[in-house]
């Protein structure tokens, strides 16, 4: 004769979880978001296309600062000659604008951060490719604690790599700019070395953390890569185009300006050129007058955030509401 057995309730959504089982699992594991957090690390430590995603992003970020640099260099040295109408080239080279030396430095973030995306998408996709996601749900039943864990630690290493490369870039830069004289920062632009040595790294994770809600959207690696690189240029690249229209051209325009690489873009660079400006920028055609939504630095970096958090807490809500495929 054989034991009864008995079988665990089902979760009353109709999921084809066991909430009671998955409940009394955590409880006596005693499951923690620390000890979730250094096992997403061990995990992802242990790939290795994330050695080599990170990486590619900080060598990017270091290339493109020195690429700049060398441009810089080269037009401090070379001057029009009004009365031949020639270029010539200078002995003495010409003074170089200090806020040049801080875009240089993360002028190649915003391409850098469509790795750092894919490193993003992979973090989670990757395990509903090998299914090592059932066993990782097993482990850790607390699916809004998994995914924050890994949101955790693979926006930490992205802000890792983007600190050295933002770090490694401004050292080129200086480097290749050395004996050149280099002209002081106005008085708006008092805030770009924050901006550029603390906020492109936080950016490059914000850009980590969003991507990975996006590939907790999809579930799917080439899904996930589709979609991250859909809203980040082709999505753009139909508003521009669409903005062609006179008529359409202050909404077009206006949403182009707050897709993320938009907002990227402008949150690092925009305080060169308008940087306490208004908001509300008028483009002029003709004799009519265009009103278009326009953010300023600081308005740009709360789009870019509130994208991340948007595209995090859906991928919350699939994950904790999905059965894995």
């Amino acid at each position: 004769m054989t034991a009864p057995t008995t079988t665990p309730a089902r979760n009353a959504a109709g999921n084809g979880g066991y909430t009671t089982g998955r409940r009394m699992a955590a409880s006596r594991l005693k499951l923690t978001y620390i000890g979730s957090v250094r096992a997403e690390l061990t995990k992802l430590a242990s790939i290795k296309s994330t050695c080599w995603l990170l990486g590619v992003a900080a060598l990017l970020i270091v290339a493109g600062g020195a690429i700049s640099a060398w441009s810089y260099k080269a037009m401090a040295f070379m001057d029009y000659n009004v009365e031949t109408g020639e270029m010539v080239t200078l002995t003495t080279p010409k003074p170089v604008e200090a806020a040049y030396i801080w875009t240089s430095t993360v002028g190649m973030i915003t391409t850098a951060s469509l790795v750092f995306g894919i490193f993003g998408v992979m973090s989670i996709t990757s395990e509903y490719t090998n299914l090592t996601i059932q066993s990782g749900f097993v482990a850790n039943p607390r699916r809004g604690m998994y995914l924050a864990a890994k949101a955790t630690v693979a926006g930490a290493l992205s802000l890792l790599a983007s600190l050295v490369g933002v770090g490694l870039s401004w050292a080129a830069v200086r480097g290749i700019l050395s004996g050149i004289e280099i002209t002081p920062l106005t008085q708006s632009q008092r805030l770009l070395p924050v901006v550029c040595i603390l906020g492109g790294p936080v950016a490059s994770m914000l850009m980590t953390i969003m991507s990975l809600g996006l590939g907790a959207i999809c579930r799917s690696t080439v899904g996930g890569v589709f979609a991250l690189i859909g809203l980040w240029t082709i999505l753009p690249s139909m508003l521009s185009i669409a903005a062609f229209s006179e008529k359409l051209r202050p909404a077009f325009q206006s949403l182009s300006n707050c897709m993320p690489s938009s907002a990227l873009g402008d949150f690092l660079n925009g305080m060169v050129g308008n940087a306490m400006d208004s908001g509300l920028s008028i483009g002029v055609t003709g004799d009519s007058k265009i009103d278009y939504f326009d953010p300023t630095w600081w308005q740009s970096g709360l789009i870019f955030l509130a994208w991340a958090a948007v595209a995090y807490a859906i991928g919350q809500l699939v994950i904790r509401r999905s059965d894995v495929k």
